[in-house]
């Protein structure tokens, strides 16, 4: 390099398509130095896991509805000029019987390179994900409740300890247990039980690691705790909720009693809400609340990030 001459700083555009149960997103950032920048980010609420949770089989006109939708991503990322692109498919590709021949149709059809992420690597890089976005130093518990799968992983570096996933996101346990609004008493008996059963082997590793905060990320989750405060605040359960973006343990648990036996429109007061996701409060909450009281967790508090932070992080080290 000539003398007096500044070195120059790499920045690359890079594309990213995150297949999930129930949206697809599309994001576009600048990667400078490693550090990637958000500048574009679209969601489709195209439910690729509707009406086939339960059978373990994509449904073709979910599989047709969610095609439509990344054939239009892959335009939006040809035209925004970037010069790398990843696309990942999660619980719902992962756990269908025909999940490899959606994505060979996939890259058939958009020229997206689809893969699958497997369980671990998914909890992995949220962690990652909500380590960088959150901002986060020394010991982490987090927790991510997807449409199709459900994630655990601890750490205090920039890699987890261990990770965990389960297919126990809140729209494969709505379709799975509960059919009524409000849900019937054994629908909720019977919900309780799977995802108890489901986390219970994790109970000593939680304990070991001693975690007092249980950090969850995510839009989803932010919402449903949103929720939970607004109801406490109108249920004098206000003093007791925490800091904003925090929940303690016990309201969480008289919040999650309450959906049990909530209808639709009395949910819908609490916060405005897309694509019925009121309807994924009560599992979702049920999921949370386990985790918390296998471990002995005082509370629950919303942070920054989720699996495409993690991607993203991971793109922007390999420039």
């Amino acid at each position: 390099m000539p003398p007096g001459r500044a070195p120059r700083t790499r920045i690359m555009r890079v594309g990213l398509v995150d297949v999930g149960t129930t949206s697809v997103h599309v994001v576009i950032a600048v990667c400078t130095r490693g550090r990637p920048r958000v500048v574009h980010h679209e969601q489709t609420f195209a439910a690729l896991g509707h009406g086939g949770l339960r059978g373990h089989r994509l449904a073709p006109r979910a599989t047709q509805r969610v095609m439509t939708v990344l054939r239009r991503a892959a335009r939006r990322l040809a035209a925004g000029g970037v010069s790398r692109v990843e696309a990942v498919a999660t619980s719902a590709v992962r756990e269908a019987t025909n999940g490899r021949a959606f994505v060979r149709r996939a890259r058939r059809e958009t020229g997206l390179p689809l893969r699958v992420l497997s369980g671990q690597d998914e909890a992995s890089l949220i962690y990652a994900g909500m380590r960088d976005a959150g901002r986060c130093r020394g010991k982490m518990l987090v927790l991510s409740v997807g449409g199709g799968s459900a994630q655990v992983a601890a750490g205090q570096g920039p890699h987890p300890a261990w990770a965990v996933s389960r297919p126990l996101g809140a729209a494969r346990l709505r379709e799975r247990f509960l059919r009524h609004d409000p849900a019937h008493r054994r629908e909720v008996t019977f919900l309780r039980a799977h995802v108890a059963r489901q986390w219970r082997p994790l109970a000593p590793r939680l304990r070991r690691w001693g975690a007092q905060e249980l950090l969850v990320g995510g839009a989803a989750m932010g919402g449903v705790i949103a929720a939970a405060r607004t109801w406490a605040a109108r249920h004098a359960r206000g003093s007791s909720a925490g800091r904003s973006g925090q929940l303690s343990a016990a309201t969480l648990e008289a919040f999650v009693a309450w959906l049990a036996i909530s209808r639709a429109a009395q949910r819908r007061r609490l916060a405005p809400t897309r694509a019925r996701r009121e309807a994924l409060w009560l599992p979702t909450g049920l999921v949370v609340q386990t985790i918390l009281a296998l471990g002995g967790g005082r509370r629950v508090r919303v942070i920054p990030g989720s699996l495409r932070e993690g991607l993203l992080t991971h793109m922007g080290q390999e420039t």
